[in-house]
């Protein structure tokens, strides 16, 4: 771990631009986010988004993504309940996301 680091940081560079990589893809994914019918996503400077989902529907929605082979994280406690946390990933895999949240809700 520590090999990779001092690596990484030998080449600011590409580090850089891995960073604004996510950064663009993570403004892309709540830009999508906030279009679906009930979702609000949380402002996120992180390589994730928290999303609250409609009202007594976050556990729900979990298990839909996951019937199709899309994974989210959700908490189970009662303040989170309604929220789920989704991971920057790339562009087909956001567009893969956007896709099945769109059935999940309509379930």
């Amino acid at each position: 771990a520590e090999a990779a680091l001092l690596a990484s940081l030998g080449d600011a560079e590409t580090l850089n631009a891995r960073a604004q990589m996510i950064v663009d893809e993570r403004n892309r994914m709540v830009s999508a986010l906030s279009e679906l019918q009930g979702v609000s996503p949380l402002p996120s400077d992180a390589n994730f988004v928290l999303c609250r989902m409609p009202d007594g529907k976050g556990r729900a929605i979990y298990e839909r993504l996951a019937r199709q082979g899309v994974f989210v994280r959700y908490y189970s406690r009662a303040s989170l309940a309604d929220y789920l946390r989704i991971s920057v990933g790339t562009p087909d895999q956001t567009a893969r996301l956007i896709d099945a949240l769109g059935v999940a809700l309509a379930e």
